[in-house]
C-alpha cells in the first residue's frame, strides 16, 4: 500500500507589476523603430503590445496629428517609452482649463 501525501499549493507570492502595467491610465510617448513618435493614454496592456486611447502622431516642428479612436502598437515596433508628466491626455486637460459657462 502506498500513501500519497497531498501537496499544499505554494502560497501566492505578490508579483511586482510590470512597467507597462504601472503605466496603465497614464499618458506616454512611444518612440518607434520607424522613427515615428506617438503620444496617448495607455488603456490596455497585453504581452504583444499596448492600446493607446486619444493617440496622436508627433512630427518635428509640426502640429500633432490626432488619430481617430484607439491605436494598437505592437511591442516589436516600440524602441523606447517616455512617461509624460501630468498623465492626462491633452484633450482632457483642455476641457479642465476652459472657463465655465455663465
Amino acid at each position: 500500500m502506498t500513501i500519497v501525501k497531498r501537496r499544499r499549493p505554494a502560497p501566492d507570492v505578490p508579483r511586482e507589476p510590470s512597467w507597462w502595467e504601472q503605466a496603465r491610465g497614464r499618458q506616454v510617448m512611444l518612440h518607434m523603430t520607424d522613427e515615428n513618435t506617438m503620444r496617448g493614454l495607455v488603456s490596455v496592456v497585453v504581452p504583444d503590445g499596448v492600446l493607446l486611447a486619444s493617440p496622436e502622431y508627433l512630427h518635428d516642428g509640426a502640429d500633432p496629428v490626432t488619430v481617430a479612436g484607439e491605436a494598437f502598437i505592437p511591442a516589436e515596433r516600440v524602441l523606447w517609452v517616455q512617461m509624460v508628466p501630468g498623465g492626462t491626455p491633452r484633450s482632457e486637460t483642455a476641457k479642465e482649463t476652459r472657463a465655465p459657462h455663465q
